[in-house]
């Protein structure tokens, strides 16, 4: 994400700018600070020298310019004496910072529309410098502004966001809870910072299993956006997508293909039939109808979204190999084993490059080939790929998430595939046992689950 703003050749107001850079990508504080003190230089001008020591003094004083071995005071009292200016001035500009009611989303880098941000983070394997300089803001600025000013909320916000990345779910949850209740009372049900924290809470407790909460909670967040931004906004839309998706991990696929095919309408009518979000849109509504056994009415939806994304993205693009490994997934419903293997090991091979060897869509990735390879007869070489995958998602999402158990049953299956009857059996029995805790004994996973345990305890041999 490239830098928005170029402190050497603006006229800087950095009482505006502080709440964007704030909720903004944490490396352009550091672009900033290192700037204005290049403005303290004898390069520039007296007065520009004054004005960027005065503006470090406050970045300093709110937390965001302060270095791990320097003491507030002293960073403070250095600006303030390099710019001949007061502590009385510093105090006025802190208040109007203090004051502060609003700041505009469309001016900051918050995106509503996905809730495992901090992508850029991660490609960028900086995500932990990201974690400490979020958590030295957020807690200089909630102690000097207090929790109910707005660079607060979106400080807390992407702190919480930073950690839902790193798997770091409860403490997230924790640090959303003790501020919610606070917003809202504040802010009210339709404020921009209680709707996006509602739903950032909501994927830590899917993320933890607690489904009936998440779900409950997206539901308040589709509510909310509905009154306060309408049903064609990004941010409704998103929240829909979301909720969407929840029914479509517990197997409600009808209630998710209700709430999808409003999407895909109402994308479409808004960016057009060739946009990445109709796309996407396109593909979700195709899962959908594949898990409500119409896979022939999927595959046309699908082919022509990968032909699309290949004209507008490009045929190596992260979003086409992603739809290429939806067309996939429809091939193997049809029993095309063959066609879906060659389509899954391009789309493995990409994302292994793209996204690195343990991402959650290159596992999906091994998963399907694996499935594949299964199908095919390969079954030594669909266990040499469900082994990591049974045990990164372990240790990714926990022993009760469905992606576990789900990489666990494919696990079990193919070590009875290869003849390991009491290792199958073993690893069957606690997906069974922990399918009907979490999913309920009723769910079509855990019955199937249950009947090929209950047939391999009855067979004699492989």
């Amino acid at each position: 994400m490239p830098l928005r703003y170029n402190v050497e050749d603006v006229n800087l107001d950095l009482t505006e700018l502080i709440g964007q850079l704030s909720a903004s990508d944490f490396r352009l504080w550091v672009h900033l600070r290192s700037s204005l003190e290049k403005r303290t230089s004898e390069h520039f001008s007296e007065s520009r020298c004054r004005e960027a020591s005065f503006s470090l003094a406050l970045l300093s004083i709110i937390g965001l310019g302060l270095s791990d071995d320097d003491s507030q005071a002293t960073v403070v009292d250095r600006w303030l004496l390099k710019s001949g200016r007061t502590r009385d001035e510093l105090d006025a500009e802190v208040d109007k910072i203090r004051c502060a009611d609003k700041i505009p989303y469309k001016s900051t880098n918050v995106p509503y529309e996905s809730i495992s941000v901090a992508e850029e983070y991660l490609r960028s394997s900086i995500l932990e410098d990201a974690q400490k300089a979020h958590e030295r803001a957020f807690t200089a600025v909630e102690n000097v502004l207090g929790s109910q000013n707005v660079i607060s909320r979106r400080l807390c916000i992407s702190l919480a966001k930073i950690w839902l990345s790193q798997g770091l779910h409860e403490k997230a949850a924790t640090l959303l809870r003790e501020h919610i209740d606070n917003w809202h009372g504040t802010l009210g049900p339709s404020g921009p910072d209680v709707i996006l924290a509602h739903n950032h809470l909501a994927f830590a407790c899917i993320s933890q299993g607690r489904f009936d909460e998440g779900i409950s909670l997206q539901k308040t967040v589709v509510e909310m956006s509905t009154r306060a931004f309408g049903e064609e906004h990004k941010i409704t839309i998103a929240a829909t997508g979301n909720l969407a998706g929840s029914y479509w991990q517990l197997g409600k696929f009808k209630s998710a293909q209700e709430l999808q095919a409003k999407n895909y309408d109402v994308v479409r009518r808004i960016y057009g039939p060739d946009h990445p979000r109709s796309l996407s849109a396109a593909n979700n509504l195709a899962a959908t109808y594949e898990m409500l056994g119409r896979p022939k009415e999927a595959e046309p939806l699908k082919l022509s979204a990968l032909q699309t994304a290949v004209r507008i993205l490009g045929d190596d693009h992260i979003n086409t190999w992603a739809i290429m490994g939806n067309l996939a997934n429809n091939y193997r419903m049809q029993g095309r084993w063959n066609e879906s293997a060659e389509l899954e090991l391009k789309v493995l091979e990409a994302r292994r490059r793209l996204l690195g060897p343990k991402h959650s869509d290159t596992l999906k990735s091994m998963g399907n080939l694996a499935t594949s390879y299964f199908e095919q007869g390969r079954t030594d070489e669909a266990l040499e790929l469900e082994k990591p995958i049974a045990e990164a998602m372990t240790e990714q999402h926990g022993p009760r998430h469905p992606y576990t158990l789900t990489a666990r049953n494919n696990l079990a299956h193919s070590l009875n595939g290869v003849c390991r009857r009491a290792e199958a059996i073993e690893t069957m029995a606690d997906v069974v046992r922990l399918r009907a805790e979490v999913l309920g004994p009723d769910h079509v996973e855990t019955k199937r689950s249950a009947g090929n345990l209950a047939r391999w305890r009855g067979e004699q041999r492989c």
